[in-house]
C-alpha cells in the first residue's frame, strides 16, 4: 500500500511561525540568486529566442549560460533580451556604490 502523500502547502501551514518566516527569507534570497540559464528557464524563455532578441548566436549563448565570466556588455544584452536592465553595484564596508557604464 502505497503512503499517503501530503501536500507542501498542508505541511507548511503547520509550521510554527519562526520556521515559516526564516524559510520565507530563505526562499527570497534563492530566488534573487540564480544562474542566467536558471533565469531564462524561470521565464519560461527559449535560448532561440533570447539568441534572436539579444543579437547573440545561440550557440554562443549556451556557451555563456555555463561559463564562469563573460564580458559586462554581452551579459547587458542578454538582461535586456530577458526584459530587465543590467546594474551594477560594489558592496563596500559602509557603503554600497553604483558602478556606470559609459553610454554607448
Amino acid at each position: 500500500m502505497a503512503a499517503k502523500t501530503i501536500p507542501w502547502s498542508e505541511i507548511f501551514e503547520e509550521l510554527p511561525l519562526a520556521v515559516k518566516a526564516k524559510a520565507q527569507k530563505r526562499y527570497e534570497r534563492l530566488r534573487r540568486e540564480m544562474l542566467l540559464r536558471e533565469l531564462r528557464q524561470a521565464m519560461k524563455l527559449s535560448q532561440q529566442h533570447v539568441a534572436r532578441a539579444s543579437g547573440i548566436p545561440q550557440p554562443n549563448l549556451s556557451r555563456l549560460e555555463r561559463q564562469r565570466d563573460m564580458q559586462i556588455a554581452t551579459l547587458a544584452k542578454v538582461v535586456k533580451a530577458l526584459g530587465g536592465k543590467l546594474e551594477m553595484l560594489a558592496r563596500f564596508p559602509g557603503a554600497d556604490v553604483r558602478i556606470l557604464l559609459p553610454a554607448a
